[in-house]
C-alpha cells in the first residue's frame, strides 16, 4: 500500500487494537488480522495468541503497555493478564532466533472485494506488532538487566524482520519499534556493568540486517504511484474532460 495512502487506512484505524483507542475493541475475528501472513512468518502465532485473547485483556494491555514509559495505568493488570504478558514475551525472544523473514513474509493483505485494487489492500498487523512490542519492552523493564537485554534485543530483532516488508509504512513502524527498545535500553544504561553493557552491544550487532530502504521507495514509486496514476487519476481525468 502506497504511503500516504497507508497512514490514512491504518494510521490510526479501527482493529481490535489500534494506536488511537487501544480501549475501544471491535468484534473482529483474529485471523482477519493475520490470514495474509504464511505460516513461515514466526510472528504469526504470537499475533494469534494476542488477537484471541478475550476483548477485556486486550483492553487491558492496551492500556497499560499501550501507554507512554512510567504512565500509571488505569487498573492493575489481573494475574491472568499478567501470565498472558509473559508468555508473549517469552514466544518472542523465542522468534528472535527463527530464520530470517523476506518480503513473502510480509504481504499485502488483498481485500476479497477489490483484488485488483492496491489501495484496498491492508496491513492489518501494524498496530498488533506494535502493542507485541510495547508488552516486551514493559516487561523486560521491570527485571534485572540479564533477563532484560535478551527481550530488548528480540524486540529490536522484531523491528528489523518487519522491516524485510517492502512498504513504507512497514519501515516506519520497525524503525518505531526498533527506536523504542534502545530508548528503554538507554535508560538504564547507567545501572549497567561491563559484561551487562557488552552483552546489549554484542546482541544489537547480531540483529538481522534490515532491508535496503531504497527498494520500498522503489516499490512506493514504480508500483503505488504507477496504479495511482493509471487506476485512479487517469480514468478520472478522461472522465473529467469527456464531461467538459
Amino acid at each position: 500500500m502506497p504511503f500516504f495512502s497507508a497512514l490514512l487506512r491504518l494510521w490510526p484505524f479501527t482493529p481490535v487494537i489500534s494506536f488511537a483507542s487501544f480501549g475501544t475493541p471491535a468484534p473482529i475475528p483474529p485471523e482477519e488480522y493475520i490470514r495474509h501472513l504464511p505460516a513461515t512468518n514466526p510472528y504469526r502465532p504470537i499475533l494469534e495468541r494476542l488477537l484471541s485473547a478475550s476483548s477485556e485483556d486486550q483492553s487491558a494491555l492496551g492500556n497499560t503497555f499501550g501507554s507512554a514509559p512510567n504512565t500509571i495505568p488505569s487498573a492493575p493488570l489481573t494475574p491472568a493478564q499478567q501470565q498472558l504478558a509473559r508468555e508473549l514475551t517469552e514466544a518472542l525472544v523465542r522468534a528472535a532466533t527463527a530464520p530470517a523473514t523476506t518480503s513473502a513474509d510480509w504481504p499485502l493483505q488483498i481485500s476479497p472485494d477489490a483484488p485488483d485494487n492496491l489501495y484496498a489492500g491492508n496491513l492489518p498487523e501494524i498496530a498488533p506488532l506494535k502493542l507485541l512490542a510495547s508488552i516486551a519492552t514493559h516487561h523486560a523493564d521491570a527485571l534485572p538487566a540479564a533477563q532484560a537485554i535478551p527481550i530488548y534485543a528480540a524486540v529490536g530483532q522484531l523491528a528489523r524482520q518487519q522491516r524485510q516488508g517492502i512498504f513504507l509504512i512497514q519501515q516506519l513502524n520497525g524503525v518505531r519499534i526498533e527506536d523504542e527498545a534502545l530508548a528503554a535500553a538507554s535508560r538504564r544504561l547507567a545501572s549497567l556493568d561491563s559484561d551487562s553493557l557488552a552483552a546489549l552491544a554484542r546482541s544489537w550487532s547480531q540483529l538481522q540486517p534490515f532491508l535496503d530502504p531504497r527498494r520500498p521507495l522503489e516499490n512506493e514509486r514504480d508500483v503505488g504511484f504507477t496504479f495511482l496514476v493509471e487506476a485512479v487519476l487517469r480514468p478520472a481525468l478522461i472522465e473529467l474532460l469527456g464531461a467538459s
